[in-house]
Formats: C-alpha cells, structure tokens, sequence
C-alpha cells in the first residue's frame, strides 16, 4: 500500500533518518486537521502489521482499544458488503489483514462462535457417515428450506456438491393443493432446479445419489415436496432419496435432542443457513431468493471456511458454483 505523499512530505520535513525517532506533534492547525488524520488513516488501513498500540506510540497520542474495535466493526462490515455470498473464492481473496478484521468482528458474537462449534463438529462428524454410507463424492446433498443450511454449509465449504431448496409452508398444504398447483405457476421453479441441476436428464446421467434432507415433525412438508417432484414437476429417479435429518442424526449419529431442538424445533439455524423463506404459495417469486443477501450468514460462512482452512479440510466443489 502505497504512503500518501502528504505524510512522507511532512517526515521528509521533519524527521530524521533514526528509525526510533518518533513523530512529534505539531503545534500547527495543518498537522492537526490534515497530516495526523492521514497517518492514522493509513495505519489502520495498512496491510502492514499494525497496531493500536503501535498507533498510539509513533503520534504520542493513545487510542482506545475500543475505538479501534469500532475501526474493525466498520472495516469488517465493509468487507463483507463487497460479496452476496460468503464463498471460498471470496475469502481466498482476502488478505491476511481483512481475514483479521473479520475474526475481530466475529469474535464479540458468542452465540454465532458456539453455532459455528456446534455445526462444524456435527457437519464434519455427517459427512464422515455419508462418505461412508454412499462413497466420497458419490452423493450430492440438497437441503429443503432453511432448517438443514447450517449443516449443509458444512458440507458444501468440505467438498461436497451441495444444493439449496427454498421452499416454506409446505405442512400447510394437502396434496390436492399441489396437484392443482398451476404449471405457470411451477414453471420458474423448475427453471431453478435446472440451474441447480437438478432435472431429470442431470440426475439420471449422474453417478451420484441425490440426497433430499428436510427437518421433519410429522414428515408431511417432506412428503408434499415429494409429490411436487415426482407428479407436478415430473422429475424422479431411482438414485433420488427423500430423508429426514433429523431423524437421521437422532437414529444413526446418536446426536441428543439438545442440537435438533436448538437449530430446528427453535428455528437457529434460519439466522446463519443464508437461505431465505419461499412461500409454496408464491413459488413463482423463486428467482427473488438468488438476490437474497444476510449479513449474519456471510459472518458464520467466513468462520466455517476459516475453520476448515485451519483444519486442512476446505475445499472447493466447482458444481457448487450456483448454490444459493
């Protein structure tokens, strides 16, 4: 990063060539409203490893620790306002410095820290079974609604090609409502499953089983998109599998109803997931949902990725590249 010349004009001026020597404030209006305003520009901006403390030592001025945790809030928020979706591409774009920034930012959310602890040990801990269930690589994991995103969001930042499904409401509904459901209507989300591959052609000439996982209480909602596949939306195949997570994790992973309870029953997981709410009723507004964006969701994918990476298990699946 490149020193604005106003600064080295005025150590140029000023200072000697001793590399202890500090910069002594001037009694001048110039330096007060111009020249330290720059220097403390620069020093936080600065890719370079600076400090507050550092700061306060070279302007014989301290500054608070607080304000420059009001420095990162800002900063942080900055960062993440430059991307819809917090991916690998985007935080391997990332230095060092803003990488800092966001850990910073994230660390003052405890319950966003323990949702990333939860879902990690648990992700990590459903993929392993997967892998070993269907063979690694050899199942694409398409999570319905909001509930299975936290999870998912594992998955996907580990390698697995992974798909989001808006969809809501659907326990609301009897099968005679969907199979009076208009074909104008269901046309754009079908338009949006092929995007996300997932037609008919796609999954037939896949090697992969695909793994449709709702959290059910009843298993109606799952049962009702099913019909929506299989009889309204003609999509079915003998390598597709509708499956509760819930019950999955309770039955095969012998996880307690604490997590469930927590992320599903009480909704958590619609905080971080980064999948927004469809309407069965208004399925036809599914291109609305490519436009959603959420601050909270980008924060708990950056320390998902960021976890991984110091894990040495981030990695990325190309067919991911239009997931929500």
């Amino acid at each position: 990063m490149k020193i604005p010349a106003i600064i080295t004009s005025f150590v140029n001026r000023n200072c000697s060539a001793a590399p202890q020597k500090k910069i002594l404030s001037s009694s001048t209006d110039s330096f007060r409203t111009k020249i330290l305003p720059a220097i403390k520009d620069f020093v936080f901006d600065s890719r370079a490893d600076s400090s507050y403390e550092r700061l306060s030592i070279e302007l014989e001025e301290p500054v608070k620790k607080d304000k420059f945790e009001c420095r990162c809030l800002f900063s942080g928020n900055k960062i993440l306002s430059r991307t819809k979706k917090f991916d690998i591409d985007f935080y391997r774009s990332l230095s060092e410095y803003e990488k800092n920034i966001l850990r910073e930012l994230c660390s003052k959310n405890k319950n966003l820290k323990t949702a990333v602890e939860e879902n990690l040990s648990v992700g990590l801990f459903l993929k392993s079974y997967l892998d070993k269930e269907y063979g690694e690589n050899k199942y694409a994991f398409v999570s319905l609604g909001t509930s299975p995103a936290t999870l998912a969001r594992v998955l996907e930042f580990s390698g697995v090609e992974t798909k989001y499904l808006p969809i809501s409401h659907l326990r609301e509904l009897l099968l005679s409502d969907i199979l009076f459901l208009g074909n104008k209507k269901l046309e754009p989300y079908k338009q949006f499953l092929s995007q996300q591959g997932i037609n008919n052609e796609k999954i037939k000439n896949s090697d992969k089983e695909f793994l449709f996982f709702d959290y059910t209480a009843t298993g109606q909602s799952l049962n009702l998109f099913e019909a929506l596949m299989k009889m309204r939306l003609k999509i079915k195949s003998s390598n597709i599998h509708y499956l509760s997570l819930n019950e999955l994790l309770k039955k095969v992973l012998d996880y307690n109803e604490d997590f469930i309870n927590k992320y599903f029953n009480h909704s958590e997981a619609e905080k971080y997931g980064g999948v927004p709410h469809l309407d069965i009723k208004c399925i036809e507004n599914v291109e609305s949902c490519k436009e959603f964006s959420d601050t909270m969701a980008k924060k708990y994918n950056f320390l998902i990725i960021d976890e991984l990476e110091s894990m040495g298990l981030l990695k990325k699946n190309p067919k991911n590249s239009n997931s929500l």
